[in-house]
């Protein structure tokens, strides 16, 4: 959570909260019978051009998801989406893995998944070739998400790019804003680390089982816990090559 979402609040705070009660009804009854959950949105820049609650999310800055009329309408297309992908995974494969990538227009090449997975918005997310996604994936919120190439990605590994201010005023009124997270190549994340808004994970690094990454962690080591912490170096031959596995 960022430092300075407080220091925000008052600011946050003199906007005029009227109508927010008639904005959320409103939202709350649209529906997403006009959309198809077989060719969720692809064009990114499109939706941040045409909406503004669009560019504010994926900008970083300050807005409020609840009263807001297209944001639970992406949200609400594409977790049905991601439902139909879960569905149908082991009776039509090929099918499911062609929504996948409609779903995540920027995967790579290769990437694999197994389901169920979870996600806000598709649309955020990137993923480099020959990435796997074991079964229970989420990503919560719009914030930016890069996956680099080939990493790992544990059983119920969950990202959050959410972040609610800490003033209970401007909470109250559901202001948030999101932080990017960035995984870099050939990393692996052990089952159930939970990464949280605004980490960058370094190249070829291993993230301990259970682990809740708080911080940046950099390339080339192996960090465990909550807060997840640096316990050491992974070894490195000079030619660039793996120093293989090791007894003990």
């Amino acid at each position: 959570m960022t430092d300075d979402a407080d220091t925000d609040g008052d600011a946050m705070a003199r906007h005029d909260d009227a109508g927010w009660k008639a904005a959320r009804e409103q939202t709350a009854s649209s529906t997403v019978t006009d959309v198809s959950i077989d060719n969720p949105p692809q064009d990114v820049d499109e939706l941040i051009a045409r909406y503004d609650d669009v560019r504010a999310l994926f900008a970083g800055e300050w807005m409020r998801y609840r009263t807001s009329d297209i944001l639970p309408r992406l949200t609400a297309q594409t977790q049905a989406t991601c439902a139909l992908i879960n569905r149908i995974y082991f009776d039509d494969t090929p099918r499911a893995v062609r929504l996948f990538h409609r779903l995540i227009p920027a995967a790579g090449e290769g990437v694999d998944f197994r389901p169920p997975i979870s996600l806000d918005y598709g649309i955020s997310l990137t993923i480099g070739e020959g990435t796997f996604l074991n079964c229970g994936f989420l990503i919560t919120g719009g914030g930016r998400v890069t996956i680099g190439k080939h990493c790992l990605i544990g059983s119920r590994c969950s990202i959050y790019t959410p972040n609610h201010a800490l003033a209970a005023g401007p909470r109250l009124q559901a202001w948030e804003r999101t932080s990017a997270v960035t995984i870099g190549d050939n990393v692996w994340l052990g089952g159930s680390v939970t990464i949280c808004p605004g980490v960058h994970i370094g190249d070829n690094s291993v993230i301990g089982a259970g682990s809740v990454v708080t911080k940046d962690i950099p390339g080339g080591v192996v960090a465990v816990g909550n807060p997840c912490h640096v316990i050491k170096e992974i070894p490195v031959r000079g030619d660039g090559g793996s120093a293989g596995p090791k007894e003990g």
